[in-house]
């Protein structure tokens, strides 16, 4: 498959001092189409409930897929130095969309179109000379505008349509994230710096899948709410920085999973096809405690 893409960017900037600016960037974005792997039996299996064959739903290929992004956004220096703050918003319109399903094998497909629209804000502050704070907050809100239906074949024991991909379904990841942090510095000679830090992360749950959908399990279909506390202790020597550090300190142990119902032939899933008996959990990074030593040129 060949393709000849323009993708053009605009930008504009204004200073209304030499600290703080507002801009504007237009841009677009372009990835390449491609050829589907063959598939095999285990994909015609799955199919098979709802009549349909790998051969007769999946394409041979699949075509590019853009974006165009528009963002707005603002960078301001203040209290001489002490405090930086930026913001942004943006909309990204996503045509021709290229999605992956896989069901033993798998392939991609191409979906009309899709939206991601957000706000975005970080900052630094620095209320005296030894202590540096800085904070950022994201919403995203992503979401498919059109869905995509494959059907059933005559031979379907469902008696539903095989959907991927429902009008308005969001993409799994969560809407918001929050980020705190701190450090403190002490000055031990000319050469030697000694610092404390501490990150803490939140990020809000999220849905895999939704009802309706081939992939939506209730016993699995969402990560829950994550939050992570780093903290790092260490000394700073010329090139060298030597640090002890405490990775997930609270030792937080919610994660998504896999496993349970699936196949689900009502909106309950009271009735279904599988059922995966065991849990794979996708665990966060355990407690961790170390030691590292950098060299930096």
């Amino acid at each position: 498959m060949s393709a000849t893409p323009v993708t053009p960017k605009f930008s504009l900037q204004y200073f209304f001092t030499p600290d703080s600016l507002v801009y504007a960037t237009v841009a677009k974005g372009f990835r390449a189409g491609g050829v589907n792997q063959v598939t095999t039996s285990a994909t015609d299996g799955t199919l098979a409930r709802y009549g349909l064959t790998a051969a007769g739903a999946f394409p041979r290929t699949y075509e590019p897929d853009s974006v165009w992004n528009h963002e707005l956004g603002a960078k301001f220096r203040l209290w001489e130095g002490k405090a930086q703050l930026n913001a942004a918003v943006y909309d990204i319109e996503w045509k021709n969309v290229q999605y992956f399903y896989f069901t033993g094998d798998g392939a991609v497909f191409n979906l009309p179109s899709a939206r991601s629209r957000g706000v975005e804000f970080e900052g630094q502050l620095r209320p005296f000379r030894p202590l540096t704070l800085n904070a950022a907050a994201a919403y995203t809100k992503s979401e498919y505008t059109s869905g995509l239906n494959l059907g059933q074949g005559p031979g379907s024991t469902t008696g539903t349509d095989l959907v991927l991909v429902t009008d308005g379904q969001l993409f799994p990841q969560p809407a918001w994230t929050f980020d705190v942090g701190a450090r403190y510095d002490l000055r031990l000679g000319d050469q030697v710096n000694a610092y404390a830090r501490v990150d803490y992360r939140w990020q809000e749950d999220f849905a895999t899948a939704v009802q309706g959908t081939p992939a939506y399990s209730p016993d699995s279909s969402v990560v829950p709410a994550q939050k992570n506390v780093n903290l790092r202790l260490g000394f700073e020597f010329r090139e060298f920085d030597v640090s002890l550090f405490a990775l997930n300190l609270t030792d937080q142990e919610t994660a998504g999973r896999t496993g349970g119902r699936s196949g689900c032939l009502d909106a309950d899933c009271n009735t279904y096809n599988t059922y995966t008996y065991g849990r794979t959990i996708a665990a966060p990074v355990p407690r961790q405690f170390g030691l590292q030593v950098a060299y930096r040129r």
